[in-house]
């Protein structure tokens, strides 16, 4: 659970959950001064921006189809690991037609008047950002409300990873903190359903194209292109170089066949790669081979100390909460705390299921019953233990591979 210590770092830490509570009507104090009423339109407004920025960066006049994606169909979403202007980008490019690049138009980019009349437009696609935001942060934790997630949201300045760095500082212990895992189960089911509440065409692109890996040349190119400059617009030339990195990191993996007889290997064509599964020769198999290289999302650098900024601004809050703490029922940072460690305990009859007997002369009686996770042990051996002791002997002993105990066993028990 949270603990209230300081950990290391240029900013010392106060209270966790300052963000949660000095969010809250219920926790904060009554001379306390106003806040944005609508955290979640203060969110949508800042997508707005970013689309604004990246609109200035791509040549959109000049190839075609680009404009298209970027504001229409759910395509150019702000959702993904990297900074929202970049994800904006490279969701955008990751749905470009093959050659459009190649086709753009040589003429001049278009005039300060006709994009001021483009940006009217971003209603659509930023309020769809915004809520896939709101429902990655719901789904991978699965203990927040909508209005929490648009509060870390909105401390964050829509920065989906630096979102999760707060909310893992106000729910985690103290050293358990860590950057997304882009390619972890969680990260990658939450993306696809928060790309699918977006309405993006393709959420399976998208997902595939956060847990990518980039090749160290391709990596460099792509930092360049993405960040050197970062209020630089791109070239046409530069958006086929990404979009000819996006395409081979994304190509469908090599599939080797192994054999019994010896490494016999059908590769789709020579790439550089590596074995996502440990070969076996016992019998004839297969398995994928994934790109080696760098996680796209390790593009984005320096959340640690965003992170410290942002706590470092929270910790002048703690003025304006209630002298008096509030009751676990009206506080949201408590009743999210108490939903995480009921999470944590399904977690821990799970571990506890998968280690019991199957069902024949299981003691799943005693689990229902009894099964509970406290005990001089940790939590799972508490689980097993306590089913054991909780369920008949003759339910233990009931399957027919099992002889039956002696009565000195049945002391024992």
């Amino acid at each position: 659970m949270a603990s209230g210590s300081t950990c290391s770092g240029s900013v010392p830490l106060g209270r966790r959950g300052l963000v949660s509570c000095a969010h809250s009507l219920d926790c904060r104090a009554d001379d306390a001064p106003p806040l944005p009423p609508d955290l979640e339109k203060v969110v949508y407004e800042l997508i707005v921006g970013f689309y604004d920025q990246a609109f200035d960066r791509l040549p959109c006049e000049r190839i075609p189809g680009l404009l298209d994606l970027l504001a229409t169909g759910g395509c150019g979403t702000c959702l993904g690991l990297l900074d929202p202007v970049s994800n904006i980008i490279l969701n955008t490019l990751a749905l470009l037609p093959e050659g459009a690049a190649a086709a753009a138009s040589p003429a001049p980019p278009a005039t300060k008047k006709s994009k001021r009349l483009v940006r009217n437009d971003w209603h659509e696609i930023a309020n769809r950002s915004c809520q896939s935001l709101l429902a990655f942060l719901m789904v991978y934790f699965g203990c927040l409300e909508k209005e929490q997630a648009a509060r870390y949201l909105y401390w964050a300045d829509a920065n989906l990873s630096l979102a999760v760095m707060l909310i893992q500082h106000d729910l985690y212990v103290e050293g358990e903190e860590a950057v997304l895992d882009p390619e972890s189960d969680r990260t990658q089911a939450a993306l696809e359903w928060a790309a699918t509440m977006a309405g993006h065409p393709s959420p399976g692109v998208l997902t595939q194209l956060m847990s990518s890996r980039l090749k160290e040349d391709d990596f460099h190119l792509l930092e360049k292109l993405l960040f050197s400059a970062a209020d630089g617009p791109l070239k046409v030339d530069d958006v086929g170089a990404i979009d000819r990195i996006l395409r081979m990191m994304m190509s469908p993996p090599c599939v080797a066949t192994i054999s019994r007889k010896g490494p016999i290997l059908h590769v789709r064509k020579n790439l550089d790669a590596v074995w996502s599964t440990p070969p076996s020769t016992t019998e004839d198999t297969a398995t994928a081979l994934c790109w080696d290289g760098k996680p796209i999302s390790s593009l984005q650098c320096g959340l640690s100390d965003k992170l410290q900024r942002c706590l470092g601004r929270a910790d002048g809050l703690e003025q304006y909460l209630k002298k008096t703490p509030c009751s676990v029922d009206a506080c949201d940072y408590l009743q999210t705390l108490k939903m995480r460690l009921h999470g944590m305990i399904h977690n821990f009859c799970i571990k506890a299921l998968k280690l019991l007997p199957t069902p024949s002369g299981s003691p799943m009686c005693g689990f229902l019953m009894a099964g509970h996770c406290y005990g001089s042990m940790d939590p799972v051996s508490n689980i097993i233990v306590n089913s054991i002791w909780s369920t008949p002997s003759r339910a233990l002993w009931s399957s027919p591979h099992s002889p039956a105990p002696s009565s000195q066993q049945r002391l024992v028990l």
